[in-house]
């Protein structure tokens, strides 16, 4: 089960969408991951939020907490990026335990049932607030590449995470700000997601992710999404057994905000002119290290001089780099702490797991 939600706004788009994993289809469970986006007060906020599965109703708390916040963010968006950190993340901790309790209030559960992780992103002008609880990733577009932003948090085990009802929130609510005039966009995964999408090893962001951002520089947020979904369900559910989910927030600049797919394809019909995007788009995300022009051939089923025109086509562009021999995706540079900062003190050592209710 599928939850796509797209909004546009001027320079401004949202793809969030989140698929129920295999584990929950099994038990018939529904999907605990949960993500909003809103734009409002000239600010644009993403939020994704991942439910506890030990817990009773870690769905509603999720989507509780994840659109509430929305409204906080936009219309208080100055005073959280310039007050001091420790009275900002207090502030959120207050409004974030208000959420709790009156879900607590309204189902007659204890508090800790609608736990949940959080993550957000929040964009005005070139001014940037992210907050991270637990688990998952935040990483942020820079001059067109992919860099990490604010990295998960575990407990003793991998397994083990921090949540909206956990005690020691001033340690574990991570919140950081920066101004970029290059940043854009941001990007928020779940756990499940990043799984996929994220080596930790080697503290690489997977190239796709780099690509769609790519694409929403110039196609719909409704024509990306519809491929969004198409991988994660063909490439992303089939490797985990997790609910996955995923929030992209896209900035354009003015220059960015021209349809260039548009003017490469001049006397194409639409539906033309969305299968060649459909196609380029395919071969872009499925592009795995450095490959020859017939063994990505083999694997699409195509002829290998139609498969170099294509390729000929995406070096052309700047999307793909090409050796004389070898294709391979556009690198994404390590993250570059001079550039995002956290204001937040992460030096303390993770704690046991507390919640509200304990």
């Amino acid at each position: 089960m599928w939850q796509v939600n797209i909004l546009n706004q001027a320079n401004t788009k949202f793809v969030q969408c989140s698929v129920r994993g295999r584990s929950h289809e099994k038990h018939d469970l529904p999907c605990q991951d949960k993500t909003f986006a809103l734009f409002s007060e000239e600010t644009a906020y993403i939020a994704l939020a991942d439910g506890a599965g030990s817990r009773e109703l870690p769905d509603i708390g999720a989507e509780a907490v994840t659109r509430e916040l929305s409204r906080d963010f936009t219309a208080n968006f100055d005073r959280y990026f310039s007050d001091d950190i420790a009275s900002v993340r207090q502030k959120l901790i207050e409004r974030l335990s208000d959420i709790i309790l009156r879900l607590s209030s309204d189902y007659g559960r204890e508090p800790g049932c609608f736990a949940s992780t959080l993550l957000i992103a929040a964009a005005k002008g070139n001014r940037f607030i992210h907050l991270h609880i637990g688990d998952g990733l935040i990483c942020a577009m820079q001059n067109g590449k992919m860099r990490t932003v604010s990295l998960p948090e575990n407990g003793e085990s991998s397994s083990a995470t921090y949540f909206t009802t956990s005690q020691n929130l001033e340690v574990h609510m991570r919140i950081g700000r920066f101004t970029a005039e290059n940043c854009g966009g941001l990007v928020l995964m779940s756990d499940g997601a990043s799984d996929c999408l994220y080596n930790d090893e080697k503290f690489e962001i997977s190239p796709a992710i780099g690509r769609i951002m790519t694409l929403l520089e110039t196609e719909s947020a409704e024509d990306v999404s519809q491929w969004l979904r198409d991988d994660f369900e063909n490439v992303v559910k089939p490797a985990t057994t997790d609910d996955c989910s995923i929030a992209m927030l896209r900035i354009l600049s003015d220059t960015e905000n021209e349809y260039w797919w548009e003017y490469a394809f001049p006397g194409s019909s639409e539906s033309r002119r969305r299968r060649l995007i459909k196609k380029y788009y395919t071969i872009l995300v499925n592009i795995s290290g450095r490959e020859t022009c017939r063994s990505l051939a083999r694997r699409f089923c195509l002829r290998p001089k139609y498969m170099k025109k294509s390729l000929d086509y995406l070096v052309g562009q700047g999307l793909i780099d090409f050796d004389g021999m070898y294709y391979q995706a556009k690198q994404t540079d390590d993250y570059d702490d001079t550039d995002y900062y956290d204001d937040s003190d992460d030096s303390v050592e993770l704690e046991d797991t507390g919640s509200l209710d304990s």
